[in-house]
Order: structure tokens, then sequence, then C-alpha cells
């Protein structure tokens, strides 16, 4: 063989390399582009009364068409092993895994089913210390669609279910989709007023219990100073009207 004829050889080799790669390259593009979005399911904490709700839900959006990918966070393992069954039964075709680092992309979406108060806190104050606060903010700076559903105990504190509130529209502010009950009713302050001689006397306490911009009380009323210094801090607009 010449060198003629062995320098053709090897320029054939490398245009036959070349376009086998560049053919990889646009089937893998064309692959990305045609690829459908998945919505990545975090299951966090260990509710076992709750979550079979969970799983129906699942189920139906799976039966919808939806590509989903559910995975467990650590505090979930207990779910996971106790529900094994049903997942498979249930969503078959589904892969679910231990949470790691999520490969999300535009276009799909994070669902959180079931977002406890102290994962919403968490988000909330930007602390990124657990799975669902970590998946969130990978979301957010990914333009991610987040959908979360979210129940606060009603048993709780009025007090309490004010700042769950409060932490619900901060992450509605960051363009999270909230689903569930509310975190607390805008309720007025007089039931917890302590009537005295027939005036009502007006404390601090009372005033921590408000949720409201604005306090209306009754003609009369006694306000302790250590309330009037509590309505001044929250910038609460007092009003006296019967």
């Amino acid at each position: 063989m010449n060198s003629q004829t062995l320098s053709a050889l090897i320029d054939k080799a490398i245009t036959d390399a070349l376009a086998r790669r560049t053919l990889r390259i646009f089937e893998n593009t064309q692959a990305e582009t045609l690829r459908q979005p998945t919505t990545f399911v975090l299951i966090t904490g260990d509710d076992i009364t709750a979550f079979p709700a969970t799983l129906r839900y699942l189920a139906a959006l799976a039966q919808a068409g939806c590509l989903l990918s559910v995975h467990f966070s650590h505090s979930a393992q207990r779910l996971h092993t106790h529900f094994a069954d049903a997942l498979h039964r249930l969503l078959p075709q589904v892969p679910c895994q231990q949470a790691t680092d999520p490969m999300l992309r535009s276009g799909d979406t994070l669902l959180l089913p079931a977002l406890s108060d102290n994962s919403l806190a968490k988000i909330a104050l930007g602390l990124r210390d657990n799975a669902a606060s970590q998946w969130v903010f990978q979301a957010l700076a990914q333009d991610v669609r987040i959908i979360a559903l979210h129940h606060p105990d009603a048993a709780m504190p009025p007090a309490y279910l004010a700042q769950i509130s409060r932490y619900q529209e901060t992450l509605r502010q960051f363009g999270i989709r909230m689903m569930g009950q509310p975190g607390a009713p805008q309720a007025s302050v007089s039931h917890s007023a302590i009537v005295t001689g027939g005036k009502t006397l007006l404390t601090a306490r009372d005033v921590r219990l408000h949720n409201e911009n604005t306090l209306r009380v009754r003609p009369g009323t006694l306000i302790t100073p250590a309330a009037r210094d509590a309505i001044a801090a929250r910038r609460i607009t007092l009003i006296t009207a019967s």
C-alpha cells in the first residue's frame, strides 16, 4: 500500500468518526428537546397515617399521564419501607428512590405533597439544611415550577398559626404555588380580652395574639403600658369604636 492510499484511508476514517460523533450529538440534542417534562416528587417526614392519601394522589397523577419520579428523604425512609408493596402496585412504572441531588431542568415540576411546618419555616427563612429546602432552592435557581401542599395543625395557638400564614405568603412571593388550608384565620382579639369592673383590659399578650394591622377596642378599654408598646412596635392602628 503506497502512502497516497494510506493517507486516503486515514482521511476517510477521520471523516467517518466525525460524522458519527456529530450524529450522536444531534440525536442527544433532539432527545433533550423532545424529553417529556418530569414531575419530581419529594416525600419527607414519617407520618404513616397521612401517607396513603398522598399515595392515592400520586397514583391519580400517574394515571393522568404525568411522568413521575418519586424520591424519599432520609426522614421518610420508614414510609418507603412500610409502603413498598403499595408503591409497586399503584405506581409500577414510577421510579421510587432515596433523595439525592435532583436532575431538575426548566419545564419540570417539583411537587412537595406534604410539606411540614418545619420545612415551610426553613424555606421561608432561607435555611438549606434538609432535603425539602435544598430541593426547593435548587428548583428556584433553575426556574422549575414548584407546588407544595401544606396543611398546618389547626390545634396550634393563634399566634403560631399567624406565623405559619406569614411563612406561606413568603413562599408565594418566591413563586411557589401553595395548596392546602391557610395558616390562620384573621381573627379579632376581642375574645381574649379580660373584662374587669365592666371595662375591658387589653394586655400585651392580647396584642401578640392579634393577627391584623388594625385593632378595634371598645370605649373605656384599659390598655396596659406593655400593650401600648407592643402596638407601637408592630405598627398596629388602634381604633376605638363601640
